[in-house]
């Protein structure tokens, strides 16, 4: 039996630990993956994959109408509704990491089902370390309101780590 081929399109280049990759590496069990860069959406020829897989990385591009079925994963529709909404409508099937997403996915008539995040079992795992730190945050520091509450636990709570 043939293994199925696969597209998968997400952004590494700011963030290399996007979900994208580690969608990859758990898809790669299942089926031969290619990933390409958004930048790269002219260049895949539509006849070597059987999907097209989009992992949200919260950038602005399109699904190409050539590319199908095509298969859009939005990971922060908290965020950036329209823009999702707009992959959305261009894709034939869309997962929401959101619950509520899928309730405004479907209040727009997308049949959105509900794929919450999950972990990487070799990664995401209790590490005996010990505690240098009394907090930690890791993530982006997009956004002011993030940023004004990172501001206010490194002053109440010095010994912190943020990366």
């Amino acid at each position: 039996m043939n293994r199925l081929r696969l597209a998968i399109i997400f952004d590494n280049s700011l963030r290399p630990d996007t979900t994208g990759f580690y969608c990859k590496i758990a898809l790669s069990e299942l089926a031969d993956v290619t990933h390409f860069l958004p930048s790269q959406l002219g260049s895949i020829d539509p006849q070597r994959f059987d999907a097209f897989i989009y992992i949200d990385d919260s950038l602005d591009y399109m699904p190409p109408s050539q590319l199908r079925p095509s298969i859009w994963w939005a990971i922060d529709t908290h965020l950036n509704f329209d823009r999702c909404l707009q992959k959305a409508q261009r894709c034939n099937i869309v997962f929401s990491a959101q619950r509520g997403g899928v309730e405004s996915f479907r209040s727009y008539g997308i049949d959105a089902e509900w794929l919450p995040l999950a972990c990487d079992p070799v990664l995401h795992r209790p590490h005996q370390l010990g505690n240098e730190f009394d907090w930690c945050f890791v993530g982006h520091l997009i956004g002011n309101e993030r940023q004004h509450l990172i501001k206010r636990m490194q002053q109440e709570f010095p010994n912190g780590f943020v990366g």
